[in-house]
């Protein structure tokens, strides 16, 4: 019986991780409780519980339930049902588990209570009298991962009399080791703890035996130990509970368990063990028992009197420091865990050392009241806000309570006197260990030191301190040593032991933990440090009383925010923000607080550009002046974002500059600074040949040379377009040569040239649009052979850039006659044939940004060429030039000089002509359908020619009209309508979109705007969502051009309203989750669906009807499950209910496909269509769609396409058409039968199968004689014997296998059945071959060592 239960992500998460040591954290209670976790409780999954629970809603449900799955006679697969249920509702509540608490007695009592009863029935068998035992006990384990095992065995009963029963049925389950039914040894051993807290001596409840209880539960103990499950922490809660009995202890059980704890670790994979019950293991069990023995130890030290672990104290100390084998770290570094418990031990080791006391000297801010935190920043009286019910039920007000600052005036009385030596080694292992590799032995570590500290003297707690700052905040360390620093210093503040007057040391220390960041390899590292330290700032906040804290805000605020807006990860922003949150609420003294946790929430920090293009911006003008936090913002960006190791980064620094420094024009002393201290430094990273200027140190993201360049160029860029009237002539010009500098230098080889090129590209193009600038025509003549440069180079990114430098250059500061020699420079080197295809693209490119009025008599020429790129004819270099992007690009630039020039008639027909050729470019190559890229663009391009057609009233709006009036437009709305009833997501979506903004928005935007969405999605990789405006349909009476407005324009508006706009998502630097996927999935899938629901029905308009069929076609016969289905249902329900002449037509239409495509395999379009489109006509045949007066038609074109083809998928698809045919008798259904036999002979075997498997499912539905006779009488009538004959040995032939003879034998049995004669050609086995050539011998060659060698 499988009795594990199924838990969701977050309760199997809290199952791997609920240890004795991290318990407290989860269950929400005790010392060890970490406040700063549960109030940074990110859940990144997105689904807050903290959010959206109240109170326990199921508490009804779960009752009834458990109620239920008590009872004796409940059969098992019911109770799992239910049990698997009731653990689903719990795990919902695994944030929350706390809403459980009223109501936990009446879970557990009845579930304990039903195993109690099983025990005491038949203790070594409570199986026989639960059956559902082990699921019972499943569902009480899912309860304890949720709200905590010392919870919940609150409520097991701990009666004297259950002690033998439990003992047993606990040895029981032990001995039978059952891996699946670990959960209920799991929960008899929490049980056994609650019963070990009777007060009675075990002897006197010992009912006799051979061994006594207190042996049998040592023993008992000590094997959980050694488990791999979570029965070993169960063990270890109950053995301290064990060791806590007085009646154990002077029995030197304790001193028997150490020793055994010694030879667990002494133990090697063949020897036992002294303690009896040890035996050999392997060394993977020998870690889970060395593990298990020191949970065992750290529980007991919690629980045990003092005075029992005097005796033992010393012993573990030493084992925890020198390590058993007296290598110290060596013996305890197979495992983070183990080393993790070392540390735990250790302290709680110490501790029982020390006096128990709490330092005198510790810091105490007494008392502290959020409200008057309020009450001081609002300027209500604070004594109003507390107030008291006085004796008589009279309200009396009273003061709040004062502070007390014990730690700046109470002398030291403690004397270190007392202190035993091992202490010293405990601390240098608690502070070692704070460097360690694994972030829970940090995390234990820091505990432990505030442990530690808080039973020590001041002097002592100093020593600590300062040796903890020397060894974790230096330069020469890792970032685990500033991890676990900033851990320990988290600690000590939490405690008060880190004093105010060491604050002048520890923030600055925390101030650059805030922005560590260590490049190792190809990342950084240095998340976790910041996260530690904004840990740090919260806990100062809650520690300290304002005016302590007052001389320090300022610096911290500033450190604060920079992470929280520009931090990297978006962990480390919420948890700044949420340092900042406690600040303005404890604090009260943080500048503009209330403001800034207003502007920087969870939500608003979530995604990063977000962040910092509109957060920090806002966070800038807080303040008067140039703003409370602008230039610390500044300062951050250019000393560390523009020089980090993440491209993304620095691009997204530059973009956030450039927002800090907009208009309204900067503040006269920002400005001053921007040109003395940032331009000047930037201007000098960009120029610098060696690492000096790339930021350096632990601290600071060291960059390469490379990188800082790059981000110092951005920077430079970035300012310039902000700044450019406020610069200073000095740097004017410094920033003018930037760009011969850097090529002087050849800044643009080696790694990571690059975007160094990309970068200067977009300098030149800030430096071409400050228009107040001197510009010499020298200079413009020195950029432009940099964007040559760039627009030949290989990458796609700097080409573009190069494009768009080249569009303001020419625009602004180039004459036209230096344009004409680019155009003519560009037209030429698309003419050579042995021209690289990365520089066609760039020139394409080119071409379409320079002014259309400089281009002059070349126009005609330019659109020629570009029309020749877009439809892939006519190539200077023929094949080897056809390029997708090339024509992505060409697309591009074509329609933009369409809209800049007043394009004649010939010449705009030349485009429509060019768009309708790249709309059938289904092109193909191992990166898939490239052609699609050409199509999107295409159809974007479309709309925005049709946009210009749409009546406007604003002039310049207006784009070029096409002429030959509603036939253009209805045959380019008919492209589009083709494309949104296709197989590819993207495009359909697209299409659509773009149809129902066109026909359905009223025409929202102007044409060159949606010219200019295609643009940035093709070259710079935005998302082309334009802002959809809500309007009324475009009539015909309002079009102001004979082209608009399309045939059934009504109709179609009518149609594409029905379905609703897709609506944006915004983006984000979290990763999606698996549900989530499949919810994406799902409703991708209803989206395809309404779509062709709502425009299938359009093909009943004659004119969109060739179009709409010819893309339906591969959407019903494509591979993708979702997308057929939803089209297959959507073109039946036109035929269901559509008359019998819409039908025909449809029918028709798939015929006039056949010829239209041709049937030779070397054909694309053969290859695309004709698979899909014999599954389209095999449904449509199934379901009694087709019209037998077009059956004839169809036979010949099939048995066209299959006669000379081996595509298996056109071979597969047309069976279903064959054995759609056989419906009407004739010379149509003996060509099909014939057909189909020929496909039971050929060479593939799984055109065999398919064939076998249709035909006999064919053949079952024939109840009488088969008729096989032809139209002029040949042929016979096969009796249904003998069909019935046929069928059965169709069903026993194995038509998959390579016995040639057996499909043979098989093959003319069914010939002579039939009545059919046998083939005398094609691809049939039994058709003759053709005699072989006799072939001249050859002498051996590499490639036939190659082959009989199988390579």
């Amino acid at each position: 019986q499988v009795v594990s239960l199924r838990c969701d992500r977050r309760a199997r998460l809290a199952m791997d991780t609920l240890t004795s040591n991290e318990e407290q954290v989860v269950v929400g209670g005790g010392d060890d409780v970490d406040p700063y976790a549960a109030a940074l409780a990110d859940n990144a999954d997105g689904d807050l519980v903290t959010a959206s629970r109240q109170f326990f809603q199921e508490e009804g449900e779960v009752r009834a339930a458990i109620e239920r799955v008590t009872k004796p006679g409940l059969v098992a697969r019911a109770c799992r049902e239910t049990c698997e249920r009731v653990g689903a509702i719990w795990s919902t509540y695994q944030e929350q588990p706390g809403l459980m608490d009223p109501f936990m007695e009446g879970m557990v009592t009845p579930l304990i209570g039903a195993i109690r009863l099983a025990v005491h029935e038949q203790p070594t068998a409570p199986v026989r009298a639960l059956p559902n035992l082990h699921l019972l006990s499943s569902l009480l384990y899912i309860l304890t991962t949720v709200r905590g095992y010392k919870t919940v065995s609150r409520f097991f009963p701990h009666e004297a009399a259950d002690l033998e029963p439990c003992l047993e049925a606990a040895e029981a389950e032990a001995a039978e080791s059952r891996t699946e039914t670990w959960s209920t040894l799991y929960c008899l051993t929490l049980w056994l703890g609650m019963v070990l807290l009777t007060p009675f001596d075990l002897e006197s409840i010992d009912s006799g035996g051979e061994r006594g209880l207190s042996s049998r539960l040592l023993e008992l103990g000590l094997r959980g130990l050694r488990s791999t499950s979570r029965t070993r922490d169960a063990s270890a809660w109950m053995l301290a509970k064990y060791f806590t009995r007085p009646d154990v202890t002077v029995g030197g059980s304790l001193p028997r368990f150490f020793q055994w704890t010694r030879d667990a670790f002494r133990a090697s994979d063949s020897q036992g063990g002294s303690v009896p019950g040890f035996q050999p293991q392997t060394s993977v069990g020998l870690g889970f028992t060395r593990c298990g023995a020191m949970q065992a130890w750290n529980q007991t030290l919690k629980s045990a009197p003092r005075s029992v672990l005097k005796t033992v104290w010393r012993q573990l100390s030493d084992l925890c420091i020198q390590g058993p084998g007296g290598q110290g770290d060596a013996d305890f570094k197979v495992s983070s865990a183990l080393r993790k418990l070392r540390v735990a031990v250790a302290c709680r080791a110490g501790l029982v050392s020390l006096p128990p006391r709490l330092a005198s000297w510790r810091y105490d801010r007494g008392a502290r009241s959020l409200l008057v935190n309020f009450a001081k920043s609002t300027g209500v009286d604070a004594s109003t806000m507390f107030t008291s019910t006085g004796e008589g039920g009279g309200a009396g007000r009273f003061e709040p309570p004062q502070r007390a600052d014990r730690g700046a005036d109470i002398e030291d009385v403690e004397d270190d006197g007392d202190i035993p030596d091992e202490i010293e080694g405990i601390v240098e292992l608690l502070l070692t260990s704070l460097s360690d590799a694994d972030t829970v032995v940090r995390w234990a570590s820091a505990k432990g030191v505030g442990r530690l500290t808080n039973r020590l003297s001041r002097d002592y707690g100093d020593q600590i301190l300062e040796s903890l700052l020397e060894r974790c905040f230096s330069f020469r360390e890792t970032d685990k040593a500033w991890h676990g620093g900033c851990l320990a210093i988290a600690e000590l503040t939490r405690r008060g032991l880190l004093l105010p007057e060491r604050l002048s040391t520890v923030v600055p220390l925390v101030r650059q933990a805030l922005h560590f960041e260590q490049v190792s390899g190809n990342h950084a590292v240095g998340q976790h440090v910041r996260d530690a330290a904004c840990y740090v700032c919260w806990a100062f906040a809650r520690a300290y009383a304002p005016d302590v804290l007052q001389p320090y805000v300022a610096g911290i605020a500033s450190s604060l925010i920079q992470v929280a807006v520009f931090d990297r990860e978006i962990n480390c922003r919420r948890a700044a923000a949420a340092a900042v949150q406690e600040h303005v609420g404890r604090q009260g003294t943080f500048p503009n607080g209330i403001d800034v946790i207003t502007i920087a929430d969870y939500w608003t920090l979530s995604a990063r550009r977000s962040a910092y293009l509109d957060v920090a911006p806002k966070i800038a003008a807080l303040g008067e002046g140039e703003g409370t936090y602008r230039r610390d913002l500044i300062e951050h960006l250019v000393a560390r974002k523009l020089a980090h190791q993440d491209v993304q980064i620095r691009l997204l620094a530059g973009q956030a500059l450039a927002k800090l420094l907009a208009r309204p024009r900067p503040a006269e002393g920002l400005a001053g600074h921007i040109n003395e201290s940032v331009l000047p430094k930037l201007l000098a990273s960009a120029l610098a040949v060696d690492g000096s200027a790339a930021g350096g140190g632990g601290l600071a993201p060291m960059a390469s040379t490379v990188q800082a360049r790059h981000g110092a160029v951005v920077g430079v860029a970035s300012l310039t377009r902000v700044m450019s009237e406020e610069m200073s002539p000095a740097n004017q010009n410094a920033v003018r040569n930037l760009v011969p500098s850097l090529e002087k230098i050849r800044a643009y080889r080696g790694r990571g040239g690059e975007i160094v090129r990309q970068a200067s590209c977009d300098l030149l193009a800030s430096v071409a649009a400050a228009e107040t600038w001197a510009f010499k025509e020298a200079t413009g003549a020195r950029y432009l052979q940099t964007v040559d440069d760039c627009a030949r180079h290989t990458t796609s990114s700097i080409q573009v850039a190069a494009a768009d430098a080249l569009q303001v250059l020419a625009a602004k500061r180039l004459k036209y006659e230096l344009v004409g020699k680019c155009a003519e420079t560009y037209l030429a080197g698309l003419q050579k044939p042995d021209e690289t295809i990365a520089a066609r693209r760039g020139f394409v490119l080119c071409l379409g940004v320079l002014p259309a009025a400089a281009l002059g008599d070349r126009v005609r020429e330019v659109f020629s060429a570009l029309a020749r790129e877009v439809c892939g004819t006519d190539l200077a270099g023929g094949k080897d030039h056809d390029d997708p992007q090339t024509r992505q690009y060409a697309i591009l630039s074509l329609t933009r000089l369409c809209f800049a020039l007043p394009a004649d008639g010939e010449e705009l027909g030349s485009v429509v002509s060019a768009l309708q050729t790249a709309m059938a470019d289904y092109a193909t190559d191992r990166r898939g359908d490239v052609g699609s890229w050409v199509r999107e663009v295409a159809m974007e391009a479309i709309a925005a020619l049709l946009e210009a057609q749409v009546p406007r009233g604003a002039p310049d709006a207006a784009g070029p009209l096409l002429p030959g009036g509603a036939e253009a437009t209805t045959r380019l709305v008919g492209l589009l309508l083709q494309q949104a009833v296709e197989k590819i997501d993207r495009l359909r979506e697209r299409a659509f979109g773009l149809l129902r903004r066109l026909l359905c928005g009223g025409g929202g935007l102007a044409p060159a705007d949606c010219l200019e969405l295609a643009y940035r999605r093709v070259c710079h990789g935005k998302p082309y969502r334009p802002a959809e405006a809500a309007g009324v349909v475009a009539l015909a009476g309002e079009a102001s051009g004979a082209a608009w407005p399309p045939l059934e324009v009504d109709r179609l508006a009518s149609a594409l309203s029905s379905v609703e706009a897709e609506e944006a998502e915004e983006e984000g630097d979290m990763p999606m989750r698996s549900d989530a996927l499949t919810a994406a999935e799902k409703r991708s899938a209803d989206r395809s669906a309404a779509i062709f629901d709502a425009l299938v029905p359009l093909i009943a308009c004659e004119a969109y009807r060739p179009a709409l069929v010819y893309g339906l076609v591969v959407s019903v016969g494509g591979i993708t499950e979702y997308t057929a289905k939803g089209a297959k249902r959507a073109l039946l329900k036109l035929f269901d209910e559509g008359d019998a002449v819409l039908g025909a037509s449809v029918c028709s239409e798939l015929l006039r496909i056949c010829d239209r495509v041709g049937v030779r395999d070397a054909e694309p379009e053969a290859r695309r269509l004709l698979g899909p489109l014999f599954s389209t006509l095999g449904i449509l045949l199934a379901q009694g769609c087709f019209p037998a007066d077009l059956a004839e038609a169809l036979g010949d074109r099939a048995a066209a396409a299959v006669r000379a083809s081996r595509d298996i998928a056109r071979l597969r698809a047309s069976v279903a058409v064959f054995v759609g045919l056989l419906r009407w008798p004739g010379s149509g259904r003996r060509r099909a039968i014939g057909v189909l036999l020929q496909f039971l002979g050929y060479s593939f075997p799984t055109v065999r199968q398919a064939t076998a498997q249709a035909l006999y499912i064919r053949l079952l539905e024939e109840t009488g004689e088969f008729d096989l006779r032809s139209n002029d009488g040949s042929g016979s009538v096969i009796p249904s014997s003998m069909l019935s004959e046929v069928q059965e040995l169709i069903s026993i032939t194995p038509w998959g296998t390579d016995n040639d003879e057996v499909l043979a034998a098989a093959l003319r049995e069914v010939y002579a059945k039939l009545g059919v004669g046998l083939p005398t050609g094609g691809r049939s086995i039994l058709a003759p071959k053709k005699p072989k050539e006799e072939q001249k011998a050859k002498t051996a060659e590499y490639a036939d060592l190659v082959r009989e060698n199988h390579y």
